[in-house]
């Protein structure tokens, strides 16, 4: 790869290499510049806030944890739910 994060190179090579359109990709991220690389790609991101504060984007849920995130879970953020455990933060 040419291109570091936050350049969404990595997914979008990662997605190929499945055969897969990126946005039928999950990308689970705990830093500002790799959740603006998973949300560049089209991935559905879930932020996993560990150390930093995690931007704000459009469409990307920032999440404390991902305890009791299971498949159905993931199936509702497939859907376009958008979570934000941070909001008013």
């Amino acid at each position: 790869m040419r291109n570091g994060k936050p350049d969404p190179e990595a997914y979008l090579t990662a997605a190929r290499r499945l055969e897969k359109d990126p946005r039928q990709c999950v990308a689970i991220e705990d830093s500002p510049a790799g959740v603006r690389s998973a949300a560049a790609s089209g991935a559905v991101t879930l932020a996993v806030r560990r150390h930093v504060a995690l931007p704000l984007l459009p469409g990307v849920s920032r999440l404390a944890s991902l305890d009791g995130v299971g498949l159905d879970g993931l199936a509702h953020f497939f859907a376009g739910q958008v979570q934000d455990d941070f909001a008013g933060s």
